[in-house]
């Protein structure tokens, strides 16, 4: 049995000759030498004896994102990039830092209610794009080697939870939704229209499997918040496509406790990296007992065990997981992320304990 076939049957339940095991290099991928990035995940995952499973898609997006009359300038200076989005009704500005390897968001554009109102308008003004034949080249050269799963969302997530990431913050958030809750929601519920005009094009193209980066955590997000913005945009994903005969991955890499009872009711496929504690905040055996037969999980070795265990400790864990999961929806990786420390021998060591 090929890769691919391996893993497309495991997330739908049926019959494969053992688990697979499709690591996530997130992290680890970019401190690898430049001669091995050069060869590509696909390669180095099939050399370690893994079953190769593109989440992303490698930033091929399914949709390209453009925006009518609107100027948008990135200025770099040392470790901090600027980015401007200049529009006939003001300007929105963004600035990243990069920091012991990572870039993140040290100033998020949206800030006023004139900020809001500029945001809504790109919203507005946004016209989307099918890049099918650049992503069905991709597919074609994974074939029956691997799944490649790409993107959904405006932002390769919900709205809500770009507002989160990328637009507002968590504090400026919250604050926004209580002083203009009418603005927000109305912008919310344009934003759900286009992304969902964003799957409508994206089933067009050969993948089968979509995901999106949600980070789920109630660390950032409240269960209300999941449940009355997040949840309603993705099941309006799910519905699309599965009426194309497609499925829905969700990147649900944090504290999931209070959330698994709406994950359970929701029309979401796949649920991946979901993660034992530290990183999360529910064993992963519990989290397969809460969830429904339908819905297939990825995960279940934690990044920091991973780099910290011992072999023996880690052949503990799979031996563990093989047993009670056996038959299941399921999938072995490394929940979220790979520390780079993580050693090769380790990834393969996994490959050869499942065969």
């Amino acid at each position: 049995m090929q890769s691919r076939e391996r893993i497309v049957n495991s997330l739908k339940g049926k019959e494969v000759d053992r688990i697979p095991w499709s690591p996530f290099l997130a992290y680890f991928w970019e401190y690898q030498s430049t001669e091995i990035q050069q060869r590509g995940q696909l390669s180095y995952l099939e050399e370690i004896g893994a079953d190769p499973f593109l989440r992303g898609a490698d930033q091929v997006l399914p949709v390209k994102i453009k925006y009518r009359n609107c100027e948008i300038t990135e200025k770099q200076n040392g470790n901090i990039q600027e980015t401007t989005f200049r529009t006939p009704i003001g300007a929105l500005k963004m600035v990243h830092k990069f920091s012991q390897n990572s870039w993140f968001i040290s100033e998020h554009p949206v800030k006023t209610l004139e900020d809001l109102k500029v945001f809504t308008w790109l919203q507005k003004n946004m016209e989307l794009e099918s890049n099918a034949p650049e992503l069905n080249a991709l597919i074609s050269k994974w074939g029956d080697r691997g799944l490649v799963a790409p993107l959904l969302g405006l932002q390769q997530k919900s709205s809500f939870q770009s507002f989160v990431e990328q637009w507002f913050g968590t504090e400026e958030l919250v604050y926004k939704m209580m002083d203009y809750p009418e603005e927000m929601k109305a912008c919310l519920n344009l934003m759900h229209e286009k992304s969902s005009c964003l799957a409508e094009l994206a089933v067009d193209c050969d993948a089968e499997y979509f995901i999106s980066w949600e980070d789920t955590s109630t660390t950032n997000i409240s269960p209300s918040f999941y449940e009355d913005y997040i949840l309603p945009e993705i099941n309006t994903w799910c519905d699309i496509l599965h009426r194309s005969g497609k499925k829905y991955i969700q990147h649900a890499c944090g504290h999931l406790k209070d959330l698994v009872p709406l994950i359970a009711g929701s029309r979401i496929d796949v649920i991946e990296s979901v993660s034992p504690p530290p990183t999360g905040n529910i064993e992963f055996e519990d989290v397969c007992t809460a969830l429904p037969e339908n819905i297939a999980i990825i995960g279940g070795i934690e990044p920091v065990f991973f780099e910290s265990c011992s072999m023996q400790e880690l052949k503990e864990r799979v031996s563990l997981l093989s047993k009670k999961l056996k038959g299941k929806r399921f999938i072995l990786a490394n929940s979220d992320s790979c520390p780079p420390g993580v050693s090769r021998e380790k990834l393969a060591y996994v490959s050869s304990l499942l065969k």
